[in-house]
């Protein structure tokens, strides 16, 4: 019974390690992650999708950055606007 006991002692240890590396582990990958997308957003102007999947010490967490800029909607409505205008003046 003791050696059961030591046993499995020895595996919560082991365990506890496992899930501290990968708290370790996916804290510095988001940090990473992040980072990506703040040197996007500071050197881009276009749309941008940044994804990532990590292994933390309770689970797993998916996050996901995204820019969409809606300025093609917005050229198309005043395209469509002005249109509107001109064609109310005649």
């Amino acid at each position: 019974m003791a050696d059961k006991v030591a046993e499995e002692t020895l595996q919560l240890g082991v365990s506890a390690d496992k899930a501290e590396q990968r708290h370790y582990d996916s804290t510095r990958d988001m940090a990473n992650a992040i980072r990506a997308a703040d040197a996007l957003e500071r050197t881009t102007r276009s749309d941008y999708e940044v994804k990532g999947t990590f292994d933390t010490a309770s689970g797993r967490t998916d996050i996901r950055i995204k820019k969409n800029s809606n300025t093609a909607i917005i050229v198309v409505a005043v395209v469509i606007g002005i249109i509107i205008l001109l064609l109310l003046k005649h």
